[in-house]
Formats: structure tokens, sequence, C-alpha cells
């Protein structure tokens, strides 16, 4: 049962004749008719209402205008984010991504596999071992294996990126790569790559890729670790090696223009520096059955993520 009663109804004066014409028209007062009090209450009301008014105006303009500094100063973050393509996405957000394929290669290769990529994926094949190739990318020094093609395309085209950028192997297929490049790149989700900034393109022959045990840098695993974390200290000496380290495998990437743009270019040019010297005089090599050029191409196959700013893990 409703705690309202609809049967009852308020009281009402009915008034007949209300109008000139004496058509006996009825309408209904209320049974509360105005006192000196309450007049005297409306006035005061009506009173605070008209200042109110008289003030709006002016709220309105400066309610008006703050909004406009806000949304219109090209300084302002809320403008880079609502009314240009930055800040909508995250700051590396472009309409219209453009997106290059860094290749480290050999001239012995074979990589008629290119053609078999998107015709919007630039290529940048480098040699490692030609000193004059026909297209003009060559690196400093042969040392270092993929990274010194990776840090020479980085330091060359810094001011110029991409919004997409791939770091590859010169090879089609290979033991830690089971799937084709090509297939690779196809299947490359960007929706993904633009939130994470840093993706590894090593799988397995299994659904997802592999998950990696953590290297403790402290605790020296193998000989060919040790000197490692002296070895990052000079190529980054403002920032720690986090102690546990998962990488994958292989050193073959993509990343975002902002993961590479998290370093400036000096620090990306010291990052390469030792590999343009003669690593022979580098004290934190460890004397073992490998060559120090492969040694230290190992340790930034370790550091890849951690240049990128994503982390240890």
């Amino acid at each position: 049962m409703s705690v309202f009663n609809s049967q009852v109804k308020p009281r009402e004066r009915s008034v007949s004749n209300a109008y000139p014409n004496g058509k006996g028209r009825r309408y209904t007062l209320p049974t509360h008719l105005p006192t000196k009090e309450s007049d005297s209450a409306n006035k005061s009301a009506l009173d605070m209402r008209d200042r109110s008014r008289a003030r709006m105006p002016w709220v309105r303009v400066i309610i008006v205008f703050a909004i406009a500094v806000i949304l219109l100063v090209p300084g302002s973050q809320i403008y880079r984010s609502r009314w240009t393509p930055y800040g909508m996405f995250g700051d590396d957000y472009d309409k219209n991504p453009t997106k290059h394929l860094v290749i480290a290669s050999y001239t012995g290769q074979n990589v008629s596999w290119l053609d078999q990529v998107p015709s919007d994926w630039t290529p940048y094949r480098y040699f490692l071992d030609d000193p004059n190739p026909y297209n003009g990318l060559s690196v400093p020094r042969n040392q270092g294996r993929e990274a010194m093609a990776y840090l020479t395309y980085i330091i060359d085209h810094y001011d110029n990126l991409p919004s997409y950028m791939v770091f590859v192997h010169g090879h089609y297929r290979s033991w830690h790569q089971v799937e084709p490049l090509p297939w690779k790149i196809r299947a490359l989700n960007l929706t993904a790559l633009q939130k994470e900034h840093y993706i590894s393109l090593r799988c397995g022959d299994q659904m997802g890729c592999e998950r990696v045990p953590y290297l403790d840098s402290l605790h020296v695993n193998w000989p060919g670790e040790e000197g490692m974390r002296d070895f990052w200290k000079m190529i980054i000496p403002y920032e720690e090696l986090p102690q546990n380290i998962s990488y994958k495998c292989c050193a073959q990437h993509a990343v975002t223009r902002k993961a590479v743009r998290r370093r400036s270019k000096e620090d990306w040019i010291r990052v390469r520096a030792p590999l343009i010297g003669d690593l022979d005089v580098l004290d934190m090599i460890p004397k073992v059955a490998f060559t120090p050029q492969w040694i230290v191409g190992a340790w930034y196959e370790k550091f890849w993520h951690v240049l990128f700013g994503v982390g240890g893990e």
C-alpha cells in the first residue's frame, strides 16, 4: 500500500466570474495567501537573485577566458591532447604513421624476402662487412654484431625518426626465429606496440613468445657475464643496471619513436662509442673462448629493452 493517499486532495478556493466576460471560468488559489513576512522574504530572495544575475556576466567572462587559455594556448598539454594528434594516444601518436625496417646484414645474405614485406615499411639495409655498399648504409666498424647497425641507424635518424621501427637480422629464418621475417612483420600488432613501446620478436614454435628466466646481473651465471655491469656504467653512467634482467634472445625487436627518444642523441652516441674503438683495451671484457666483439654484442643483446626504457623485467 502506498504511503500516499490518492483520495486526499489539497484544499482549493474556487473563484467564479474571474474574467470580465463573465463566463464563469474557475481557477484555484493556494490555501496560504501571502503575508507581510512572506512578502519580505520573497523580496529579499529576489534582491539576492538580481545581485547574482548582475555578477553573472563577469563570472561567465572569467570562465570562458580560463577555458580558452587551457584549450587554445599551444603550450598547454590539454591543447595538445584535444586539438592536435599529440597526447590523444600518447605523444608518439601519428595520424599517418611511418614505419622503418632496419636490417643488420652481411653482403652474402639473401634478402629477397624483403619483397614479401608490406610496402608501407621502408627498408634500411645496413652492411656490417662492406664499407662502401651500393646504398650507402655502412657502419663505422664491424664490431658488436647487429648492435652496430641498430645504433648507427638510431644516431643517423634520431632527428627524423618514424613512428615505428623494427630491427632485424638479414636472414629469412633462423634457429632463434621459426617464422619467416615477413610473417612476423605482417603479424606485428601496432596497437600493442603503441602501448608497450617495445616488443621482442623472439617467439618459439608454439603459441606466444618464450618466457626467459631472469638474468641476475649481480651474480655471474657464466664467465662471459663478468664485467657486464662495468660496461653498462661506461655507456650509461647515470643509471644503475637492474639486478634482474628478463631478456629475449637474439636482438630482434620493434620499438616506437618515443622509446628511442627516452634517451638523448648524445646518450646513443655514447652507447655506440665502445664499438668504434678497440675492444681489446677494455679491461672489463673477460678472457674467455669467445672474441671480445662477440661478448660485447651479447651484452647489448641483454641491454636493449633497458636502453629503450621499459625496465629490466
